[in-house]
C-alpha cells in the first residue's frame, strides 16, 4: 500500500507540474495572439504554426525534459580560492536532497556511489534531508554509512514539515553528524559552523546576520557556515569573519517562470559569488519540491576545491 501511495504520490505531482508548464504556456500564447491582433498580423497559416509550437510543442517538451532531469543528478566542480587554508581540501556539497515520497534508498545509493568517486575530505547537506511529505525509514539512509568520511548536516525548512525532533532522531541512527550552533567542528584548519532554520524566515535571517558577527577569526583558521537559506549577500559578508557559506533552499530556480522570481528576490540565488576573497555557494540541490521536475536548474552534487592558490 505504501508503494502504491509513493507511485500515486509521483504520477499526481509530475502532472500538476505539466499542467503548470501548459498553464504558463498558454498565457504566453492570450498575450502574443493579443499583439498580433493589435499589429494586424492575420495570417493563418503563421498564426496556426505560433499556436503548436507556443501551446503545445514547447509545454510538451519542457515537461518531458523537466521530468528526465529530476532524476538525473550532476556533479558540479567549484573552486575556491582561500589563502589561509594549509592544503588543498575537497568538499562534497548536498542540499535539499528531500528523502521522502519520492526520493528514497536507491537515490540516496546513486548519490553515495557519486560521493565515492569524487573523494571527498567530508561531506556538508545544508538542509531539507527530509521532505516532509511522509515517515521517512531509516533504511533509505543507510546508504550514507557506506561513507568513511565525515557527514555534517544542518536541518533546513522541510524538516519543519516532517518535525525537526522526529527528523534529529532519525539522524541519530546515521553517520551524520548534526552540526549545533554552539559547537562548532574542526577539520584540519576548517572551522565549521552551523546555523540550522528557524521557524520564521524573517527570524531566520536577522538571527543569522547576528550570528555570523559574533563569529570570532582565529589566526591561521578558515570559517565555513552551513545555512540552509541564502539569506547573505558577499556584501555583508565583507564584514564579518567569514569566508565561505554554502547554502541551498532554491532549488536554483527550476521551473520557469519561478526562475525569474527567485533570482529576482535573492542576492545569491545560484551558483558561485565572490567579494575580496568572501565566498558564498548556493547549491541547486539535489532532489525535487513540490513537483518531480526540473526544467531551468538541475540536479546538483557540488564538488568543491578549497585551495590556497
Amino acid at each position: 500500500m505504501k508503494k502504491n501511495f509513493f507511485n500515486s504520490y509521483y504520477f499526481i505531482t509530475a502532472t500538476l507540474g505539466v499542467l503548470f508548464n501548459f498553464l504558463i504556456c498558454a498565457i504566453i500564447y492570450f498575450f502574443c495572439e493579443k499583439i498580433f491582433i493589435h499589429y494586424q498580423i492575420t495570417n493563418p497559416f503563421y498564426l496556426n504554426v505560433f499556436k503548436i509550437i507556443v501551446a503545445y510543442i514547447i509545454p510538451s517538451v519542457m515537461s518531458f525534459y523537466g521530468l528526465y532531469q529530476g532524476l538525473v543528478t550532476h556533479v558540479k566542480k567549484v573552486k575556491v580560492v582561500i589563502p589561509n587554508v594549509s592544503k588543498n581540501i575537497k568538499v562534497c556539497h548536498l542540499s535539499d536532497i528531500h528523502v521522502g515520497s519520492v526520493y528514497k534508498k536507491r537515490f540516496i545509493k546513486s548519490i553515495v556511489k557519486k560521493i565515492k568517486k569524487m573523494e571527498p575530505d567530508f561531506v556538508v547537506i545544508t538542509g531539507d534531508l527530509f521532505d516532509g511529505t511522509c515517515k521517512v525509514d531509516i533504511d533509505w539512509l543507510s546508504p550514507f554509512d557506506d561513507l568513511n568520511i565525515p557527514i555534517y548536516y544542518i536541518t533546513g525548512n522541510h524538516e519543519q514539515y516532517y518535525g525537526t525532533a522526529n527528523a534529529l532522531r532519525v539522524i541519530a541512527k546515521t553517520k551524520i553528524h548534526h552540526i549545533l550552533r554552539n559547537e562548532p567542528i574542526i577539520f584540519e584548519n576548517l572551522i565549521i559552523y552551523g546555523h540550522d532554520f528557524q521557524e520564521n524566515e524573517d527570524v531566520d535571517s536577522i538571527d543569522f546576520f547576528d550570528f555570523c558577527k559574533r563569529i570570532p577569526r582565529k589566526e591561521g583558521f578558515v570559517n565555513i557556515v552551513l545555512q540552509h537559506i541564502p539569506s547573505i549577500s558577499c556584501e555583508f559578508l565583507i564584514k564579518t569573519n567569514i569566508d565561505l557559506v554554502l547554502s541551498g533552499h532554491t532549488h536554483g530556480g527550476p521551473i520557469f517562470p519561478i526562475n525569474i522570481f527567485i533570482h529576482l528576490s535573492n542576492s545569491c540565488s545560484k551558483g558561485l559569488y565572490e567579494k575580496d576573497g568572501h565566498y558564498v555557494y548556493v547549491s541547486s540541490g539535489v532532489g525535487t519540491c513540490l513537483t518531480p521536475m526540473r526544467v531551468t536548474a538541475k540536479s546538483v552534487i557540488a564538488e568543491i576545491d578549497i585551495c590556497s592558490c
